[in-house]
């Protein structure tokens, strides 16, 4: 009898990539900004618009970000914008 190979979520041997990507994305405009070194007034529109389109960032596509460049087409993608809302 041929014993059954566990999937890779079964096993403690290693957590998923995506899986560990997903839990230490940023989720929160404040900390994005911070990490990007951009102005903090650019946080408050992304939390408002972040009841209905909520951030969750990768730290691995952040890193590709231009820091410091709130015109980033990267950052532009995934930062809710004041207006998303209208």
């Amino acid at each position: 009898m041929i014993a059954a190979t566990p999937h890779p979520s079964q096993t403690n041997e290693a957590f998923p990539h995506w899986r560990r990507a997903l839990a230490e994305a940023v989720t929160d405009p404040v900390e994005l900004c911070a990490i990007l070194g951009l102005d903090a007034s650019l946080a408050a529109p992304a939390m408002r618009a972040g009841a209905d389109f909520q951030l969750r960032v990768p730290r691995s596509f952040i890193r590709r970000m231009r820091p410091g460049d709130p015109k980033d087409p990267l950052l532009l993608q995934v930062l809710p914008q004041g207006a998303d809302l209208d």
